[in-house]
C-alpha cells in the first residue's frame, strides 16, 4: 500500500489524531519521544496532512514515502526524466515490433527450441518483420527432425508448436516362438490366454522370473507347435522397500544480510544486479505495465546458510516411512491398495500391495 510516513515535533497528538480522522484521513501515530512522533497515512492524503500540519503549527522533521507513491513523487520531482519516459514509451508503440518472447509447446523442450532459433539468427530483440515463419519452420522440422511445426507471430511474441514423428513399431512376428513369463511375485488373480499353453492357474502363487505360458499349442493328436504366446495375467503382489532413519537433516535458515535490486524484465530481456549471495531466499514486488510488456520488480535477497536439524523421533519416522512409500509406489506403478508399516531401530519397512498385471504388454 502506497503511505507516507512524517517525523512531527509537537504536543497534544491524540487530539491531532482525533482532528485527522474526522477530516477523514486514516492515521497511525507512533511516539518516538516526548515531543516527537511518526505519523503514517495514504499517500493520496499526503498534501492535504501536510497543509493540515502546517496550519496547527506541528514542525514537520523529515518525510518517508512507501510503496509506489515514491515512484510518483520522483517523477514528479524530475520532469525531464518523466518527458522521457513519456517519449520513449510514445517511440515503442510507434516503432515497428520486435521479437521479445518465445513460446513454444509440443513435442521439444523450449531450450532446444530456443538454441535452433539463435544457431539460425533468430534472437531476441530483432524485428518481427524480418522474421519468415516458413523459413523457420523449415528450418525447425529439418534441425529437429519434426514431422511438422507452426510458427505464428503475435504481437512481440513468437509462439511455436512442434509435432513429432510418429515411430511405427514393427508388426509381431508370430511365426516365432514366445513364452509369457512373470515379472513380480504374486498369487494369480486374472489370466486371459489368447495363444500358448498356460503353466499356471488362478490361485497359483508365482515367482518373478517363471514361465506362465508357453510358446506352444498342443493339437488333439498330441502333435506340438510353436506359437507366439499372447496372454495378459494378473496377480496380487507385494513389494517391500527398506528406509534407514536419518537422525539429522540439513535446512537453511537467514543470517540478517539482505540486498535489494531491480529487476526489468522486457518479454524475455532480463536486466538485473546479480545477488552477492551463494544461497538465499528471495521476496519480491512486482509490477506490470500495459501494453508494453515491462515488468519491474523489487527483490529483497536474505543470504541464508545451511545449518544440521536434530528432528524429533516421530520427525525422522515419518520422512523414512514416506521415501519408502515413494519407493514401493515406482516399483509397483501404481499406487498401493493396502500398506503395511514395520518399524525398527534402524529404518522402517513398507509393504505394499496392490492387484497389477505382472506381464509384459505385447
Amino acid at each position: 500500500m502506497n503511505k507516507v510516513t512524517f517525523l512531527v515535533e509537537g504536543l497534544n497528538v491524540e487530539k491531532l489524531a482525533h482532528n485527522l480522522i474526522s477530516l477523514g484521513i486514516p492515521v497511525a501515530i507512533t511516539r518516538e519521544n516526548a515531543k516527537q512522533f511518526r505519523l503514517t497515512v495514504p499517500f493520496k492524503y499526503r498534501q492535504q496532512s501536510i497543509d493540515y500540519l502546517t496550519k496547527k503549527c506541528y514542525n514537520i522533521k523529515n518525510v518517508e514515502i512507501q510503496g509506489f507513491g515514491k515512484i510518483k513523487t520522483f517523477l514528479v520531482k524530475n520532469v525531464a526524466i518523466s518527458v522521457a519516459i513519456v517519449i520513449l514509451l510514445t517511440m515503442l508503440l510507434g516503432m515497428p515490433c520486435f521479437y521479445l518472447q518465445l513460446k513454444c509447446t509440443g513435442a521439444v523442450a523450449f531450450e532446444m527450441v530456443q538454441s535452433v532459433l539463435d544457431e539460425s539468427g533468430v534472437s531476441l530483440g530483432a524485428f518481427m518483420w524480418t522474421i519468415d515463419t516458413k523459413k523457420v519452420e523449415a528450418t525447425l522440422s529439418r534441425k529437429l527432425d519434426l514431422a511438422y511445426c507452426f510458427v505464428e507471430k503475435k504481437g512481440c511474441t513468437l509462439c511455436i508448436e512442434t509435432v513429432a514423428k510418429t515411430t511405427v513399431e514393427p508388426p509381431l512376428d508370430f511365426t516365432q516362438s514366445r513364452d509369457v513369463v512373470a515379472n513380480f511375485d504374486g498369487e494369480i488373480t486374472k489370466m486371459v490366454v489368447i495363444q500358448g499353453t498356460p503353466q499356471v492357474a488362478v490361485g497359483d502363487k508365482v515367482k518373478a522370473g517363471q514361465l506362465l505360458v508357453l510358446g506352444k499349442t498342443t493339437f488333439f493328436d498330441g502333435t506340438m507347435q510353436d506359437v507366439y504366446a499372447l496372454a495378459t495375467i494378473w496377480a496380487k503382489v507385494c513389494v517391500e522397500v527398506f528406509c534407514p532413519y536419518q537422525q539429522q537433516i540439513t535446512a537453511f535458515e537467514r543470517t540478517g544480510e539482505t540486498f535489494v535490486a531491480t529487476r526489468l524484465i522486457i518479454g524475455k530481456l532480463i536486466l538485473e544486479k546479480p545477488c552477492p549471495f551463494d544461497s538465499f531466499d528471495e521476496e519480491s514486488l512486482v509490477v506490470q505495465t500495459f501494453p508494453f510488456a515491462i515488468t519491474i520488480e523489487k527483490i529483497t535477497y536474505y543470504c541464508t546458510k545451511q545449518v544440521v536439524v536434530l528432528p524429533t523421533r516421530q520427525e525422522y519416522q515419518q520422512q523414512a516411512q514416506n521415501s519408502a512409500l515413494l519407493e514401493a509406489t515406482k516399483k509397483l506403478g501404481c499406487n498401493p491398495q493396502s500398506v503395511q508399516y514395520l518399524y525398527g531401530q534402524d529404518g522402517v519397512t513398507v509393504l505394499a500391495y496392490a492387484e497389477i498385471q505382472i506381464t509384459t504388454e505385447n
